[in-house]
């Protein structure tokens, strides 16, 4: 199925686990985002910002600004539901 922004299934949902097909649990650690259930996939969010969105971190709570984990978490999403 495609979208408009190029998602894959239902744009703003996490696919079911590849294993069990339950919801997976996304958790923001920091500097990285996990999608976790019987397999697990993270990636770190600064590499996939640029330098201007970057620059956006608060240092005290370790987030960005919305936009920016907005961005992240669409990419995380994208890799879990487009997983084989």
């Amino acid at each position: 199925m495609s979208t408009e922004d190029d998602s894959v299934g239902e744009p703003d949902r996490f696919l079911g686990c590849p294993h069990c097909g339950k919801d997976p649990t996304v958790t923001t650690k920091g500097s990285q985002v996990y999608v976790e259930c019987c397999s697990t996939l993270s990636i770190q969010k600064s590499d996939y910002l640029d330098s201007e969105e970057r620059e956006t971190l608060n240092y005290n709570k370790l987030v960005y600004s919305d936009e920016a984990e907005a961005k992240v978490l669409k990419i995380l999403r994208d890799k879990w539901n487009r997983r084989v």
